[in-house]
């Protein structure tokens, strides 16, 4: 099993899980019981319009 969230534009953890959590599919992935482990991570570029770029990635083994 394994599931990823990305986004971008959010400048806070805050925001960019309520945006998560607001969309039926991410909110899909956060809530599955089988996920065993996650990472998250953000990324900021001044230089890019969005300036941060975010990603969650769930795993199970198997």
């Amino acid at each position: 099993m394994w599931a990823e969230n990305i986004a971008a534009g959010q400048t806070s953890i805050d925001q960019v899980m309520q945006s998560w959590l607001d969309s039926p599919s991410h909110c899909d992935a956060i809530m599955n019981a089988t996920a065993a482990e996650v990472g998250v991570a953000c990324v900021r570029n001044d230089a890019d319009a969005y300036k941060y770029y975010w990603t969650m990635e769930f795993g199970a083994p198997g």
